[in-house]
């Protein structure tokens, strides 16, 4: 039906910009010295595409294998670092949870055996190293200070109807010696 259709439609329509970003983008990266990852992602991107647009649940293992490969090159390149991982996979994660959705992947009517598993595994794997990842951080940094320290100067005394600082002295005490108010006047102010 039309509205069935419409959902793969739009599905297989951001594939293929995502695809066509990647692949544009990365072509530029690869001009100015960078890495190959992102025109040959947007290639495999572009196929899911055009699998998703044929109604292939094929797409979905094309699709497990790209988010392998992209957690496999994420972690190769910047280790298990969760601020510099995430950039890497956060867009597929989340389109790859858009496939698994039942009124998503059961639109895609020519079937393919053990796609929705492949992706849900490739998922769980992808997952479990972004968790890994937030829960280990690379730049911890794990150390003691030493106990020599620089005694602190003394402060110079204040004059008892002076407020040289805004706590009134150095250090911050806000504490007035003055006797102009106290328990038996303070009601009248």
């Amino acid at each position: 039906t039309g509205s069935r259709r419409l959902l793969v439609t739009l599905t297989a329509l951001f594939a293929a910009l995502c695809g066509l970003y990647l692949l544009i983008g990365g072509g530029w990266l690869v001009a100015i010295g960078g890495s190959w990852y992102y025109p040959i992602a947007g290639l495999v991107m572009l196929g899911v595409a055009w699998m998703l647009w044929r109604s292939k649940r094929a797409a979905l293992w094309l699709y497990a294998a790209l988010l392998l490969g992209t957690m496999i090159w994420g972690v190769w390149e910047v280790g298990f670092d969760f601020w510099a991982l995430t950039p890497r996979s956060d867009i597929l994660v989340f389109f790859g949870i858009w496939l698994i959705l039942p009124f998503v992947w059961r639109r895609l009517v020519i079937p393919a055996s053990g796609a929705v598993a492949a992706l849900v595994v490739a998922l769980l794997i992808s997952g479990s190293i972004l968790t890994w990842a937030g829960f280990n951080d690379p730049q911890e940094i794990n150390g003691t200070l030493s106990a020599d320290a620089t005694p602190a100067e003394a402060i110079s005394p204040v004059a008892d109807q002076d407020w040289p600082a805004y706590g009134r002295n150095q250090e911050g005490q806000r504490f007035s010696p003055l006797k102009q108010i106290n328990a038996d006047n303070v009601h009248n102010l």
